[in-house]
């Protein structure tokens, strides 16, 4: 038995309605036993024959109570499936029934918390954003850095759905912000290096040599340290949840790692010329001045 699914129903309902009912759900694909105080009590049991204390179990309150044993894991889509099946019954004898139980509880936290995932992801890329584009001054450099770390993050979440694994309904949300976070300072690390170059007077293409170079051993180093910490978490968890996040956030790492080190070059070098018109001083150092003309005269004179 994997699941259990626990039914309130109308006490009023006749022996033939809830033979129906009981007959129904048995015959629902999953379905392993039907248990109530109907099909306990039988036909050739009367009912003041039962105690008070074990009817009181069943029946209370002007409802009664049905549990029904299903072979299916909570929070599938067989089990969705099984519970809107049953729901479909129930609602032809009574409207007002509810299902609850682990199943329906699992359910009901995935209906509830679709909403929130998309906020929280939401919120989460609009905070990156706008720390990237305050520090660096720009509208289009916090797109291509939230876009690569994004794309770094699809490719994690995308090989555990090729790869057929099934992960809890949290864990996605999860590893978009930790990874989102923990991960696009390798991308801030390399833009900043490109722009320092550039400030200098290189080239773009010699700008983005020295600042790949300059930069793979700060960022192999930082994915290393989060790559090891959460896989040794991963390999001695026993629970199922924090094993997934764990092996996701170490996978993600690396993937970010090396769509920063081999993806993230290339955008900059591409985009550079957007940068250039889209930010603030992209090439030149906020506090920079034109050098006084007086100034030049006067070195030239001593010359």
């Amino acid at each position: 038995m994997a699941t259990s699914h626990f039914i309130v129903l109308r006490d009023g309902l006749s022996a033939a309605q809830m033979g129906d009912i009981e007959n129904k759900l048995d015959e629902l694909p999953g379905i392993t036993s039907v248990v109530s105080y109907h099909k306990i009590l039988g036909s050739g049991i009367p009912d003041f024959f039962i105690p008070s204390s074990l009817k009181e179990m069943l029946k209370q309150g002007g409802y009664q109570l049905l549990m029904v044993n299903s072979s299916y894991q909570t929070a599938t889509d067989e089990i969705k499936k099984q519970m809107e099946d049953m729901q479909t019954i129930l609602d032809a004898y009574d409207p007002d029934a509810m299902i609850t139980g682990e199943g329906a509880l699992y359910q009901g936290l995935i209906d509830t918390s679709g909403p929130d995932i998309a906020l929280t992801n939401f919120l989460s890329v609009a905070a990156i954003f706008l720390i990237i584009a305050i520090t660096f001054q720009s509208i289009t450099v916090p797109v291509a850095l939230v876009a690569t770390i994004e794309l770094a993050i699809q490719i994690n979440q995308g090989i555990a759905y090729f790869m057929g694994v099934e992960n809890f309904f949290l864990a996605p949300v999860i590893i978009s912000s930790i990874q989102l976070g923990a991960t696009v300072d390798y991308a801030i690390l390399m833009t900043s290096r490109f722009q320092e170059e550039l400030r200098a007077g290189k080239t773009r293409e010699e700008a983005i040599k020295i600042a790949a170079d300059t930069s793979d051993a700060s960022i192999i180093t930082s994915a290393l340290v989060l790559f090891s910490a959460t896989l040794g978490v991963s390999s001695v968890s026993s629970i199922d949840l924090i094993g997934t996040i764990c092996t996701m956030l170490a996978r993600g790492a690396v993937i970010s790692a090396v769509v920063s080190l081999f993806f993230l070059p290339a955008l900059l070098y591409v985009c550079e010329p957007v940068f250039n018109v889209t930010s603030l001083h992209w090439r030149t150092a906020p506090n920079a001045s034109a050098p006084d003309s007086g100034s030049e005269t006067e070195a030239a004179a001593t010359k």
